[in-house]
């Protein structure tokens, strides 16, 4: 698989595939399956979580979903390394949900509501996607869709509990990312795909449960963007901050990108 060896490799971008790009959604998927199976464990880990994004970039397509690896999860006070990540372009901040029960499919396909799929998480937590890329800025879009929706790594704040918030206080969560200081972007859970940080969750467990798959207990779904930076470098202090996920006080995360 070129994106897996480009990732594995530190090369890339890649000018071109080595097959026929993906033409349809499924396909776009089928390459995400192919990347999972195909990453060396020892590189990548296990499959760890899914990632939310590409809101509107199809036509009649709300959004997609795309593959995390546990290895590129991030901590305080370890610090992301930029040559791990293949080419990290983007920053954002994201509201993430850490599962405690299995979502498999349900019996006669039904689908779950947003309650149900609230019940399941285990914790929140802020978070900070490092979007990575294996494929030239100027790929189609089903191509970058298919490199793993941009996956790469994920800096991961500390764990709350569900039970302080409600569903809908995480669409006004507002935060802001800055770059040694200077504010690059501001938002709010309501950018989340489906408009809503657990809209995004749901949408993801059922979408799982429709290809036959589902949600584990430990898997991290951050849940799209909330605000992003992408004016960055090696070195940089990077400042994520959070209102309202916490109580009164702000939650901030804090960390530089390591050579």
């Amino acid at each position: 698989m070129a994106y897996v060896k480009a990732w594995t490799d530190g090369n890339g971008p890649l000018l071109e595939l080595p097959c026929a790009p993906p033409t349809t959604v499924e396909e776009i998927y089928e390459t995400h399956d192919a990347m999972v199976g195909l990453a060396p464990p020892g590189v990548f880990g296990d499959l760890a979580g899914y990632k939310m994004g590409a809101v509107g970039l199809v036509p009649g397509v709300p959004c997609f979903y795309g593959p995390l690896f546990r290895n590129f999860f991030s901590h305080h006070p370890q610090e992301p390394r930029m040559s791990d990540l293949c080419h990290c372009h983007t920053l954002e901040a994201e509201i993430g949900f850490v599962m405690k029960d299995d979502l498999f499919p349900l019996e006669g396909g039904r689908q779950r509501n947003l309650q149900e799929v609230w019940d399941a998480v285990g914790s929140i937590c802020p978070c900070v996607e490092l979007c990575g890329s294996r494929v030239a800025a100027t790929s189609p879009v089903l191509v970058k869709l298919s490199d793993g929706l941009m996956t790469g790594g994920v800096y991961v704040g500390s764990p709350m509990s569900p039970q302080d918030y409600s569903m809908e206080s995480l669409k006004n969560v507002q935060t802001s990312l800055a770059i040694n200081g200077n504010v690059q972007d501001s938002g709010s859970g309501s950018r989340c795909p489906m408009g809503g940080p657990i809209e995004s969750l749901t949408w993801l467990a059922n979408y799982l449960n429709e290809r036959g798959s589902g949600l584990q207990s430990g898997h991290l779904v951050i849940s799209g963007m909330t605000s992003k930076a992408v004016n960055f470098r090696e070195g940089d202090e990077i400042i994520a901050t959070y209102s309202g996920l916490g109580g009164d006080e702000e939650q901030i995360i804090r960390f530089s990108l390591a050579p």
